[in-house]
């Protein structure tokens, strides 16, 4: 019957708006991990690059550990890719309790001889008390590493990485 034809039509029209929203979702968060990708990458590279270039210039007696700070960048590179990966194909991000000092205190570990090499202090501060928070470590960890390297790129000078509370 026709009314039974307009009905299918609508369903099929349904079901095509709904796919073209999927889809829509689908182009806009590979653009965000294209973006995400490019930016993130490129501290983790540039670290990487920096240790390699420093060691070339004032190699150490041991290469074993060159080799194993190398290894450890490329752990971190990888982690990275993962966490962009795992965030673009998801549609929400898994948010937990994190331990703000540990996050920190891999702030300070990964970016404090890197910029001593560039003869820049990294001054990281915090309360040493539990410090915990809501939010993805790896994204967490992810977006001081890059306000580190901002600061490094377009900074000068000591580099400050400070916390406080708020009720906000």
């Amino acid at each position: 019957t026709l009314e039974q034809q307009v009905d299918d039509v609508r369903a099929a029209s349904a079901a095509l708006v709904a796919t073209a929203s999927r889809l829509d979702d689908l182009i806009q968060r590979e653009r965000a991990f294209s973006a995400d990708a490019s930016h993130q990458l490129r501290t983790p590279l540039a670290a990487l690059r920096a240790n390699i270039e420093t060691e070339i210039q004032f190699p150490r007696p041991a290469s074993t550990t060159v080799l194993t700070e190398a290894l450890e960048d490329i752990a971190r590179l990888e982690a990275t890719i993962d966490q962009l990966l795992t965030f673009a194909r998801s549609s929400t991000v898994r948010v937990t309790t994190t331990d703000l000092n540990t996050v920190l205190e891999g702030v300070q570990s990964r970016w404090n001889g890197p910029l001593a090499d560039l003869g820049r202090p990294l001054v990281v501060s915090w309360p040493r008390e539990p410090l915990v928070v809501t939010g993805s470590e790896g994204l967490l960890r992810q977006a001081f590493d890059t306000l580190v390297d901002n600061a490094v790129t377009h900074g000068a000078g000591e580099v400050r990485v400070e916390t406080r509370f708020t009720n906000e």
